[in-house]
């Protein structure tokens, strides 16, 4: 074998991890969301993060919506396109994944399955660190959301957090109990 063979695997075999990487992080992210949702602790770091003051000065900010869009909305609108962000990196990084098994094959029947290895090996690994950045951004603006819409309305708030969408009560319980 020849030593362009091993040195072109060796990038090959980065570029595996790399995308193994991304592509589960990107397949992680919307359990970690939920899990996350439903843990107070975590909860209460976020908005012990944020702060109670940064809360309050942001909700004007959080007060003007898009016309005609209502808060419950937004926050929907919110996760739904943070899962499809994370579709979208999951299937690039699919994508990229593939043309790296291809190229494989063409210097060795052998470095596909390397790749493929590697590339599920990623499986086993934490999610990213910029996955869980997202994530955190994600769960912020819901805070806040939350925040200034129960500022504003107060039994709406209430009714679809705790009512409607569940999902959202442990955030406006914690909200209001602090």
């Amino acid at each position: 074998m020849t030593a362009w063979k091993i040195i072109i695997e060796v990038i090959l075999a980065t570029l595996s991890l790399g995308m193994g990487n991304s592509f589960w992080s990107c397949m992680k992210s919307p359990k970690f969301l939920g899990k996350t949702l439903s843990n107070q602790d975590e909860i209460k770091k976020y908005i012990s993060f944020i702060g109670k003051d940064k809360l309050k000065e942001d909700s004007p900010k959080f007060e003007k919506k898009p016309d005609g869009l209502e808060y419950e909305l937004l926050i929907l609108i919110s996760i739904t396109s943070s899962i499809k962000a994370t579709d979208r990196g999951r299937n690039i990084s699919g994508f990229i994944l593939f043309v790296i098994l291809g190229c494989s094959y063409f210097l060795n029947e052998t470095f596909v399955i390397i790749n493929l290895a590697l590339f599920l090996l990623m499986w086993f690994v934490e999610i990213s660190a910029s996955a869980k950045t997202n994530v955190f951004q994600d769960i912020s603006n819901i805070i806040r959301y939350i925040y200034s819409w129960n500022q504003l309305e107060p039994e709406k708030c209430k009714n679809f957090c705790l009512t409607e969408k569940p999902r959202f009560a442990l955030i406006y319980k914690t909200l209001i109990d602090e």
